[in-house]
């Protein structure tokens, strides 16, 4: 019983973990509650806590009805399999240009790093 609480708990804490990026709310927040207060950074983040309840029960009505779509049509199972098989293959047998390369990597650098610019 004490190994599924401990779990329980372990993993509670790796999803509010891995659910706080830096993303525009979260900068938003921050920002607000630094400039303004904290009464209006809190209105921002229930504004964008509804949202995302809204949005879970989106995923889980749409799932589970896609599910049952699945079920009744298995052809598009293997439809899936082979565009995604595809897709992968090309991936993988696609030639890399160094310069795109090195492009890619300063643009996700730049990306990653500016939320943490702007707090500080």
């Amino acid at each position: 019983m004490n190994e599924i609480i401990l779990h329980f708990a372990l993993g509670f804490i790796a999803s509010i973990i891995g659910a706080l990026p830096f993303g525009l709310v979260n900068l938003s927040v921050v920002d607000s509650a630094l400039n303004r207060g904290e009464r209006p950074a809190f209105w921002i983040s229930a504004g964008a806590t509804i949202i995302e309840i809204i949005f879970v029960l989106l995923a889980i009505y749409l799932g589970s009805s896609l599910a049952v779509f699945m079920e009744d049509n298995t052809w598009i199972e293997f439809f899936i399999l082979l565009v995604l098989l595809a897709a992968g293959i090309s991936f993988f047998l696609r030639k890399n240009k160094g310069s795109e390369k090195q492009k890619i990597v300063s643009v996700s650098y730049t990306h990653l790093t500016l939320p943490t610019k702007r707090i500080v």
